[in-house]
C-alpha cells in the first residue's frame, strides 16, 4: 500500500499518530511517502523509530517550498505543505502505480484495503 502525505515539523507527531492507526489496522507493508521541506535525518529518526513495529518504510520526498512561497497564500493555520500534493504526480516515482494521499490529522479505526483498492 502506498500512501502519501504531506507535513513540517510541527506536525510530527500527528504524523507518526496517523500512521501508527493506519498500521495496526492494515497489517500489510505501506510505503509512506512523506512530502517535506523542513525535516531532517533527525526528524525521519524519530518517525522511523515510533513506526519500528510495524511493516512500514518512510521516504522523505524533499520540495523546495520557493515553488510556492510567493504564488499560493499561506498563513499561521495553512502551512505551504498543504499544496504538496499538488506535486504527487511530479514527485513520486513512476513506478508507484496507486497512492493514497492522507491528511495527518487522521485517525484510521479501520482497514482501508477496500477504499485504497477501488478501480477507478
Amino acid at each position: 500500500m502506498n500512501i502519501a502525505t504531506a507535513l513540517n515539523k510541527k506536525y510530527i507527531r500527528y504524523t507518526v499518530v496517523m500512521l501508527t492507526s493506519l498500521c495496526v489496522n492494515n497489517p500489510v507493508h505501506i510505503d509512506a511517502y512523506i512530502l517535506n521541506s523542513e525535516l531532517d535525518a533527525e526528524d525521519f529518526a524519530k518517525i522511523r523509530n515510533a513506526l519500528s513495529n510495524y511493516d512500514i518504510s518512510v521516504i522523505p520526498v524533499n520540495i523546495s517550498s520557493e515553488r510556492f512561497d510567493d504564488k499560493l497564500p499561506k498563513d499561521d493555520q495553512w502551512s505551504i505543505e498543504m499544496y504538496y500534493r499538488l506535486l504527487m504526480g511530479e514527485v513520486i516515482p513512476e513506478s508507484v502505480e496507486r497512492i493514497l494521499y492522507l491528511d495527518v490529522d487522521l485517525i484510521i479505526n479501520k482497514s482501508i484495503e477496500a477504499f485504497y483498492n477501488v478501480d477507478f
